[in-house]
């Protein structure tokens, strides 16, 4: 049974979406980001690069590097990672951070993977956005 765990970004929390930092320079896009199951970012396709990252600076990094200072700070990419693993996905709203740090609005919806004996051995992540 697939679950939802909705997670929203400290700045949304604090309707603070006046963020100067927020670019809406690039069309609406969606796209599938692989992780490993500590979430090492293992698959990353030209369409990802909205984050402004080429595959060889991203490959082996983990996933919270796309989220705010304040939300890593809360832990909350980990308890993504935590309630898709537990419950089949989790989802997300909120910004999310590109390596030149500017932000856009983002839904994340992390979905794990598992193998013939139940145990997850990756996610896959769908980024839109918004």
């Amino acid at each position: 049974m697939e679950s939802y765990y909705v997670l929203m970004s400290a700045s949304l929390q604090n309707n603070s979406m006046n963020n100067p930092h927020v670019s809406d320079d690039d069309d609406d896009a969606s796209f599938i980001i692989t992780l490993d199951a500590t979430g090492a970012v293992t698959a990353w396709g030209e369409e990802a690069e909205l984050f402004r990252y080429k595959s060889h600076e991203i490959l082996g990094q983990n996933f919270s590097i796309f989220y705010l200072p304040e939300d890593r700070q809360r832990g909350l990419p980990q308890q993504l990672l935590e309630h898709a693993f537990a419950n089949g996905s989790a989802t997300f709203k909120g910004l999310l951070l590109r390596k030149n740090g500017s932000s856009f609005i983002g839904n994340i919806i992390i979905t794990a993977q598992y193998n013939d004996k139940k145990k997850v051995i990756s996610y896959t992540s769908r980024v839109t956005k918004l």
